[in-house]
């Protein structure tokens, strides 16, 4: 990879683990490909606002 591409990958992962909302919302999508935001609010504990905006 070149620095750029590790730098592009690494502010990648802090966005995702800045808010725990979407390390939740993408331990979900990881057991399964299609969801929508209505099926993740019930598994997260999360508003739908919340969830839609992760």
């Amino acid at each position: 990879m070149s620095a750029k591409n590790d730098e592009l990958l690494e502010e990648s992962i802090l966005f995702v683990l800045s808010i725990d909302r979407r390390l939740l919302i993408l331990k979900e999508l990881q057991n399964h490909s299609v969801l929508r935001a209505s099926d993740i609010v019930k598994n997260v504990n999360r508003s739908l606002q919340n969830v839609s905006r992760a």
